[in-house]
């Protein structure tokens, strides 16, 4: 039932000083961009707890490869094996918690004397010795050394996806190809690995040798079928592995065909059904990169199962959407979103909406909070815009698009993305003028720093729009809104409509104003109504932006068309 309280890493990797705390979490979703830091923390975790004596260790495992600093990595964990608190063993180490900090004072008030944590240290010295010991912070007590087989008791498993076997003899690697060229007969040695495995099948299963290797298979192939592997007859058989010098070993197959040779999805998922076995009985599970190989339905399916998880504890890493849409805002955390600082930053209750409508916003290194789904359509106009002037796309940038759903969401959302380290700007309407809560949101979000690309006081898209585009592009956008409503008339009031054969291009200047108010005030209704809602949604968006676009060459420089396009344009290219 060992968890993962809270950690501290130094000098390891990309890392030089990170510590974080968990707490109780049982489902843990770390995301960031690449190089953040994510596998780091896993691999932290991994060799704090390594059940080895020996595990590889290089100068490139030192932040910077400075190895005047020592790697030091601490790994808190909560319900520890009882066999483990004995007296003989580290029980008088143990630590407690207050709230959400350890102490060793256990005397201290509010102190929780029915929850023990251990705390193992892992530190390695520029000789590349790693040291595994026990410690707390009581002043004057030595730590005292825990051996492979007491840190193999928290069943802790790291699942990553390595290549290796270029460094081992197995089939079309390397070496298998340096043994195979020293002989006379290219066929010897798959030869005699096959004779040779054949004879030991045939000898154990007249014996039945394999029974206790196959006892805890059922359970691990319902598992796997849970996860969407189908696996007719689990067992296990020997056959010709990886190593020639070992010759044979025992694995898994299904019936007579090695799991090895299924694809990467299966491979992971049946890994990791196994490892859940053990999880499930108290052990932490390590998986990096949890979509490789997977659809987005076994990615989904796969959440869901390991959310499950009561007794172990599961981390992860992604970049997969579909991941991240299943998880819920306590289970993430954020990886050094905060440019020049180390830190893992728990996500707040009110992101969930954005988690399940636009979880990719938590990929990106920039985002622009849309008021909208209007707003939304005309940036992605305009990022289509860039990329055919061959201006840089968003992407490139690292700039993501997040529609907020309206109201005064996009203020709340920019306000806690940008608490969390995330680089925000704001793209919203201009016209709320009596709402009170929304003026101070939105004066707290300019005060926080965050850019604000809005148009004129009072004035939303639309108006904004009909207003100042020249006359052909209010022909062009009243066009659209026919075409797309398959309408034969626009009601603009009770008293005025405009007709698919009216000629808009010979009314004259007065009569254009005239219409350009009616138009402005008309298309900015949002009613229920999908045929009555002119630009309300991605396309109305793109089509808006279009006739933005067309109507910057003749625009004035200081007129609002240009220098919102001008500053919108500046953020997201710099």
């Amino acid at each position: 039932m060992s968890y993962i309280h809270s950690i501290k890493i130094s000098n390891f990797r990309g890392i030089s000083n990170l510590e974080h705390t968990f707490g109780e979490s049982r489902f843990v979703v770390l995301i960031g961009r690449g190089d953040s830091g994510k596998t780091t923390i896993l691999k932290a975790i991994s060799l704090a707890l390594c059940p080895y004596w020996n595990p590889t260790i290089s100068i490139t495992d030192f932040h910077n490869c400075d190895t005047s600093k020592p790697i030091v990595i601490q790994a808190t964990i909560g319900d520890v094996p009882r066999e483990l608190l004995s007296e003989q063993k580290y029980g008088l180490f143990c630590r407690l918690i207050n709230g959400e900090t350890i102490t060793d004072n256990v005397l201290e008030d509010g102190a929780d004397q029915t929850k023990l944590f251990l705390t193992i240290k892992l530190s390695v010295d520029k000789d590349l010795a790693p040291h595994w010991s026990i410690t707390n912070g009581r002043e004057g007590e030595s730590d005292v050394e825990i051996s492979p087989s007491d840190r193999a008791r928290f069943n802790m498993f790291f699942l990553s996806d390595y290549v290796d076997n270029h460094f081992s003899y197995s089939k079309g690697s390397p070496l298998y190809a340096l043994v195979r060229n020293n002989l006379t007969d290219d066929s010897e040695i798959e030869r005699k690995l096959l004779e040779l495995s054949h004879k030991a099948n045939e000898s154990i299963s007249k014996e039945n040798g394999f029974q206790q290797f196959n006892t805890p298979l059922e359970k691990i192939n319902k598992t796997a079928q849970t996860l969407g592997v189908e696996i007719a007859d689990l067992k296990a058989l020997i056959e010709v592995k990886d190593n020639v010098y070992s010759q044979s070993s025992i694995s898994l197959h299904n019936a007579s065909i090695p799991i090895h040779t299924y694809g990467k999805g299966s491979k992971r998922l049946l890994s990791i059904a196994i490892q859940l076995s053990l999880v499930q009985q108290g052990g932490i599970l390590l998986i990096d990169e949890i979509e490789q190989g997977l659809e987005p339905d076994r990615i989904v399916n796969l959440v869901r199962h390991l959310q499950k998880t009561e007794k172990g504890q599961v981390f992860i890493t992604t970049h997969s959407s579909d991941a991240l849409c299943e998880s819920d805002y306590n289970e993430l955390f954020i990886v050094n979103p905060r440019k020049g600082e180390e830190c893992v930053l728990a996500c707040e209750k009110e992101l969930q909406p954005l988690l399940r409508s636009n979880p990719s916003s938590f990929f990106a290194k920039r985002i622009i909070c849309c008021e909208g789904k209007t707003e939304l359509g005309i940036l992605r106009f305009i990022d289509s815009y860039l990329q055919e002037k061959e201006q840089g796309s968003f992407s490139s940038k690292g700039v993501w698009i997040a529609d907020c759903g309206g109201g005064e969401k996009h203020l709340d959302t920019a306000l806690i993305l940008h608490s969390l380290g995330y680089d925000i700007a704001v793209f919203c309407d201009n016209d709320i003028t009596n709402n009170d809560s929304y003026k101070l949101k939105l004066k707290d979000v300019i005060d926080n720093g965050i850019p604000v690309f809005k148009w004129a006081d009072g004035k939303c898209c639309e108006e904004q729009l009909f207003s100042d585009i020249p006359w052909p592009e209010v022909i062009q956008l009243v066009s659209y809104v026919f075409t797309v409503n398959e309408i034969e008339a626009l009601e603009l009031d009770t008293d005025t409509r405009i007709h698919a054969t009216d000629r808009l291009e010979d009314f004259d200047k007065d009569t254009q104003l005239i219409y350009r108010d009616k138009l402005a005030k008309r298309a900015k209704l949002n009613n229920k109504k999908k045929s009555t809602r002119w630009f309300k949604d991605i396309d109305g968006g793109e089509c808006l932006c279009r006739a933005w676009l067309n109507s910057l060459p003749a625009a004035e420089e200081a007129s609002v068309l240009k220098t919102v396009f001008q500053a919108l344009t500046t953020w997201i290219q710099k």
